[in-house]
Formats: C-alpha cells, sequence, structure tokens
C-alpha cells in the first residue's frame, strides 16, 4: 500500500509538471517557438500613400519584409509605397534563435481620383476674344471641355473664343484610371467697344483709397481693410494687417508696398515679398501721414507725405532717409516720368494745403535722381490741393485737384491749365495709359475719357453717384474704379 501511494505520487507530479509548462511552447531543443505575424494600418490604398506594417512577432530577433513589388526592408515596423495598382502579397519572415517563420497578407493598390482644376487669362472678355484655359487637373490622362456655348475640346489647354454675350458655364472633366473628376467656372462675355462699367462686390463698407493691378486678375485695393483678388475682381478677400491705408505699389506679384497713417498721427510703409502673406514695417525716419508711393525705378523708390515729407530707398524699402523739401505744405502724390536717353530718372510731386485749414493753395515739384527737388508751379491760392498727377508719357504729364486740370508736354518743366466744361466737380485720380488715352475719376460719380491727349474729355455715365477716389487700367481693355462705400467698378474694352 505504501508503494502503491509513492507510484500515485509520482505519476502525480510529472502530469503537474507538464501542465504547467505546456504553455511554454518549446522546441524540440527546448527553446521558445519563434512566430510571425504583423498587421497593416490599411487593407487598401491608393498609389503613393503610406502604408504603416506593425510587426506582432514573437521570439525573434531579426525580421525581413518583401513587399511584393520588388522592395524589401530589415526594419522592425517599417512604412512603404506603392507606386503601381495591383494587389500584392507582403511576406514577413521572423528570424531568431528557435529558427524562423513567415506570415503573409495582401493589400490592394488602386489609382488615386483624378483632381479637376483649370484657371483662364481673363474672367471677363469681349465677343471675338481669345481665352485662354490651363489645366491644373492631377492624376488624369485625358480631359473634355465644355464651354458652355455649345462648344467643346479634349486638348489639355484649349483656347476658346465665344460669338455671343452671356455669362457661360464652364466645364471640365478630367479622366483617368481611378475614375473622374469634374470642376465648373464662369466668365462674362460683353460687346466689344462697350462703355459699360459693373458694379463688383467688395464686401466692406469703407472709403477705398487707391486701386492697383498686377495683371488682368491679380489686384489690390485698400482702405482700413486691405482688399486683394485673383480673379480680376469676382471677389476679393480682407489680407491681414490692414491698416488704414492711401497708396499700393507692386511690381510683381510677390513684390509690393502698402502707405498711408493718419493725418497729425503717425505714418508707416508696409512691404510684402509673397504676395501678401508676410508684411514687413518698414523703421522710417519721420513719423509723418504717408500718402503716395512710387517704385517705378525699383530698387529705388519715393514715398511723400505730410508737412512736406519726402523719402527715398535705394534698397527696395529696406531703409529710407528723408530729403530736402521746399514745403511745409501736404504732399500727395509722386508719380515719374519714363528714363530719357541719357538715362535720367525725373518724377513729379503734386500737393497743397489742406483747404479745411484755411490754407488755400497747390503746387507743383519736380525730383531727379539727384535727390534736387524744386518748385516748378507754387502757391496757386484759393484752390485745393492737387491730389494726383500721371507722368506715363514721354514728355507728357498730367495733375489733378478740385476741378483744375494741368497737363505739361516738356516732362515738368512748364504746366498749362486744361479749361473744359467737363469739369464740374472734385477730381481725385487721373490715369494714362498712353500720350492720349486717359482718364479721371472724382466726387459724385464723375468719370472722364480722353483719346487725344487731353485736349478733350467726354463724361462716361457709369450709374453711381459715390465719391469715387481711384482709377487704374493694365491694359486698353480692363479697368477698375474705387470709391466711397466699398464701391468697386469694372470694365472691359471702355474705348
Amino acid at each position: 500500500m505504501q508503494t502503491f501511494k509513492l507510484v500515485f505520487a509520482t505519476i502525480f507530479a510529472i502530469c503537474f509538471f507538464l501542465l504547467v509548462n505546456c504553455g511554454e511552447d518549446l522546441s524540440p531543443s527546448g527553446l521558445s517557438t519563434l512566430s510571425a505575424s504583423f498587421v497593416m494600418d490599411k487593407t487598401s490604398a491608393m498609389i503613393g500613400e503610406e502604408i504603416q506594417f506593425t510587426n506582432h512577432s514573437e521570439h525573434a530577433t531579426s525580421y525581413k519584409w518583401d513587399f511584393g513589388d520588388g522592395n524589401s526592408s530589415t526594419e522592425v515596423n517599417p512604412t512603404h509605397a506603392y507606386l503601381s495598382a495591383a494587389t500584392f502579397t507582403i511576406t514577413l519572415t521572423a528570424i531568431g534563435e528557435g529558427g524562423s517563420g513567415s506570415a503573409t497578407d495582401s493589400i490592394t493598390i488602386e489609382p488615386p481620383l483624378p483632381s479637376a482644376s483649370f484657371v483662364m487669362d481673363k474672367t471677363s472678355a469681349i465677343i471675338g476674344e481669345e481665352i485662354q484655359f490651363t489645366n491644373h487637373s492631377k492624376h488624369a490622362t485625358s480631359y473634355e471641355w465644355d464651354f458652355g456655348d455649345g462648344n467643346s475640346s479634349t486638348e489639355v489647354n484649349p483656347t476658346h473664343v465665344y460669338l455671343s454675350t452671356a455669362t457661360f458655364t464652364i466645364t471640365l472633366t478630367a479622366n483617368g484610371e481611378g475614375g473622374s473628376s469634374s470642376v465648373t467656372d464662369s466668365i462674362t462675355i460683353i460687346e466689344g467697344g462697350a462703355n459699360t462699367w459693373y458694379l463688383q462686390d467688395s464686401g466692406i463698407n469703407q472709403h477705398l483709397n487707391d486701386v492697383f493691378f498686377i495683371n488682368s486678375n491679380v489686384g489690390w485695393t485698400v482702405a482700413t481693410d486691405w482688399l486683394k483678388t485673383t480673379n480680376g475682381g469676382r471677389s476679393w478677400f480682407i489680407i491681414s494687417p490692414s491698416e488704414w491705408s492711401s497708396s499700393i505699389f507692386f511690381i510683381n506679384d510677390q513684390i509690393g508696398w502698402f502707405a498711408g497713417g493718419f493725418e497729425n498721427q503717425f505714418g508707416f510703409i508696409v512691404m510684402t515679398l509673397d504676395g501678401g502673406i508676410t508684411f514687413t514695417f518698414s523703421s522710417l525716419p519721420v513719423n509723418k501721414y504717408i500718402r503716395s508711393i512710387n517704385f517705378q525705378n525699383y530698387p529705388l523708390g519715393y514715398a511723400v507725405g505730410d508737412l512736406g515729407t519726402i523719402l527715398k530707398t535705394t534698397d527696395g524699402g529696406n531703409s529710407w532717409i528723408m530729403l530736402y523739401s521746399p514745403t511745409y505744405r501736404d504732399l500727395y502724390d509722386i508719380s515719374f516720368f519714363p528714363e530719357n536717353n541719357n538715362g535720367r530718372i525725373e518724377g513729379i510731386i503734386v500737393g497743397g494745403g489742406r483747404f479745411d485749414s484755411g490754407d488755400r493753395s497747390n503746387f507743383i515739384l519736380k525730383i531727379s535722381d539727384s535727390d534736387s527737388v524744386s518748385i516748378v508751379m507754387g502757391d496757386i491760392m484759393f484752390s485745393p490741393p492737387l491730389q494726383s498727377v500721371d507722368c506715363s508719357g514721354d514728355r507728357y504729364g498730367w495733375t489733378v485737384g478740385s476741378s483744375r486740370l494741368y497737363s505739361t508736354t516738356d516732362r515738368g518743366e512748364t504746366w498749362n491749365r486744361v479749361i473744359d466744361p467737363a469739369f464740374t466737380d472734385e477730381l481725385r485720380d487721373v490715369f494714362f495709359l498712353n500720350n492720349f488715352d486717359g482718364w479721371i475719376v472724382g466726387r459724385s460719380g464723375i468719370v472722364l475719357r480722353t483719346h487725344n491727349g487731353g485736349e478733350d474729355w467726354e463724361r462716361v455715365d457709369i450709374n453711381s453717384s459715390s465719391d469715387l477716389n481711384a482709377i487704374y487700367f493694365t491694359d486698353q481693355h480692363r479697368g477698375w474704379i474705387v470709391g466711397s462705400g466699398g464701391k468697386i467698378f469694372s470694365t472691359i474694352n471702355p474705348n
């Protein structure tokens, strides 16, 4: 009986030992058995999309990944992106002291969905004018254009001409391995030669002081807020920082300056080098309201402002110096003639006393690149200040203020007053495209134009009584006017 108990205890101990250690999964050599295992963060992906592989192998010391497309890795938890569409088998081989093991899984790679996108070189045109469409679609192999007038194209970057007036919707469908997608835009076609101005929505109710367009699509206007458009003014958006500004000047779509301030308080000049993404405030040698800025001969630049302030920069606006001024009255605008045959730079500054302070006079200054500033016409009494000057012609220049227009034909040496019955209201801005074609805007919706260098002017009705402060044209066909109440008007081919 005693012997039986001993045998039974021995058998029980052996069984208990095996039961406890059965979870160790020992190999014949006594080592833990290796297991290979992994998961992916997705079971399908697009071409080029990154996939994360997470290793769950046990008792392994090294790994070999075969992604099924000819690529491999020895990392523990690698990532991989496939460059073609197919179903790929991934194999993980885990290696350790207990040997090696493998695990497989598969992933389906699909071609990306096409992304349709395009731009037009103009957002409005006249009948018969060619429009260029530039395709910016991605992941597409073929294209279908619908121009909205019954015509279509399968070219990548087509051109099109409309033969009737209307607003047309253009649809681009981009097709590729991953399917297709579509995008639309619109264009307004008007009759050529129409003297028509269209009201645009600025989105604000402020006194717009200046307008400047780099091309027919990209432009700026300023008040307390700074507004930018990238589609010819069909929509405007506010850019920060916004300060009360009176002048804008750009040399391209990236580099530009803003100037302004408040009377008797402070002035500023702000520069952008990236099209209005970031701004830098310049350090100025004087704290006066800056009314006008000009970089026609970049990096040489000038700015003028209150109490005779004349500033100059030779490094694109990074630093400024103050020039001698022969007057203490306010300076409103500055413009430069094209360089003459000797390469000499000459410009005109206009201004005057503050009418509401009783200093009723105006004057014209001439400035050269030698920093010489002289009065060429001064102290015209009982007139508000001259507010705008344009020296676009080789020898010709024009300046306006109150109901007065003065012109020069000798690069500003002498000036003559132009008398015209059209000058019945306060004139605030003058703009000439060349020696002959010019425009003036002013108070109470006044718009004037000339085709003979200012000898004769005709009034243009834009169906508005708002005060108009500034006008700008990019070419013979496209122009913009800004004024009070956030009003913005645009025209196409006003000749």
